[in-house]
C-alpha cells in the first residue's frame, strides 16, 4: 500500500551514513512522497537515490534547499528516466544552466508534470533549455 514517508528532512537532523541512507531508501520503496528538504546529500546518497528511483513508487520527490549544484543535478537526471515521479521540486539547488540542460534532456522520458525550479541560477541558457522541453512535455 502507498504511504507517505518524510526521511530525515530537517537540516537540524544528524546526518546518516550513505549505507544507512540506502537502507532507508529500501524501506521507502512503496512511499508516495520522498521529502529531503534541506537534507545534506553526498555523492553516495545522490548515486543511491538516482539508481533506486526507478524501482520506487514515489510520485513526488522534494529536494528543496539541498544545494545540489550542477554535478548532482546531472547525476540525478539519469535516475529520473522510468520513474513514477509526477512532481519534482528542486527549489534552491543552484543547478545552473548545465544542470538544467541535463534535466531537460531526460524530462521528455519521464512522467513528470509538475516541476519547481525556483532559485537555481538557470541563466538565459537554462531558461532556453526549459522553454525547449516545455514544448515536448506535459510540464506545468
Amino acid at each position: 500500500s502507498f504511504c507517505t514517508l518524510l526521511i530525515r528532512m530537517s537540516n537540524n537532523e544528524v546526518d546518516i551514513s550513505d549505507t544507512d541512507f540506502v537502507e532507508e531508501l529500501k524501506e521507502a520503496t512503496n512511499s508516495a512522497v520522498l521529502d529531503y528538504t534541506s537534507y545534506p546529500l553526498t555523492d553516495g546518497k545522490i548515486a543511491a537515490l538516482s539508481s533506486m528511483l526507478p524501482q520506487m513508487r514515489a510520485v513526488t520527490l522534494i529536494l528543496e534547499g539541498c544545494h545540489l549544484g550542477e554535478k548532482y543535478a546531472m547525476m540525478l537526471a539519469k535516475g529520473l528516466i522510468g520513474t513514477s515521479l509526477m512532481t519534482l521540486d528542486m527549489t534552491y539547488n543552484f543547478i545552473g544552466p548545465r544542470g538544467m540542460a541535463a534535466l531537460c534532456d531526460v524530462l521528455p522520458m519521464t512522467k513528470i508534470t509538475c516541476l519547481n525550479m525556483w532559485a537555481n541560477n538557470l541563466g538565459d541558457q537554462g531558461l532556453r533549455e526549459l522553454g525547449r522541453v516545455l514544448q515536448s512535455t506535459k510540464l506545468t
